[in-house]
This record gives structure tokens, sequence and C-alpha cells, in this order.
């Protein structure tokens, strides 16, 4: 079940993602229900319930924004992101 904090990192992010255009796709993944071992196959690590990010690109996991400032790194990597462009 999302908590608090995952909820508020999640809503930011999708947010964030829809006022810069993005047209992609988004997944939520509740890893309540997850064994720590599939966690761990399938993110590499085990998440700690703060609204983690993943950006995924053809399968891969290409990048990762983890713990309680998820959301602060992944806005400042769309910045500059956008920046670049």
């Amino acid at each position: 079940m999302l908590h608090g904090v995952a909820i508020v990192s999640i809503s930011l992010s999708i947010e964030t993602l829809y006022n810069n255009g993005y047209d992609g796709q988004i997944f939520i993944i509740d890893n309540d229900c997850m064994s720590f071992d599939f966690q761990n196959s399938i993110l590499g690590q085990l998440c700690n319930g703060w609204g983690e990010i993943f950006i995924v690109s053809e399968g891969q996991i290409t990048q990762k924004f983890l713990g309680k400032t998820s959301f602060i790194n992944f806005r400042n990597y769309l910045k500059s992101m956008s920046n670049n462009s």
C-alpha cells in the first residue's frame, strides 16, 4: 500500500511530467507486493517507500532517483535535460 511520502512524490512526478509535455507511459508499482528477491532481480535493489523513480529505456533502467530526495533529484534531472536541448 502506498503511503504519504510516496504518494506525494508520485503525484509531483506525474504533475511535473505532464507540465513538461511528456506523453509516454508511466507505471506505478507498489513494492509491498514484491518480494525482496524479486525487487533485487528487477530493480537491482530494495526500495524504501519514498516514491523512488526509475527511468526505463528499451527495457533497461537508465536512471534511478532514490530515497527521500527522489522527486527533487528527478525534477533537477528534467530541468538539466531541458536546458541541454
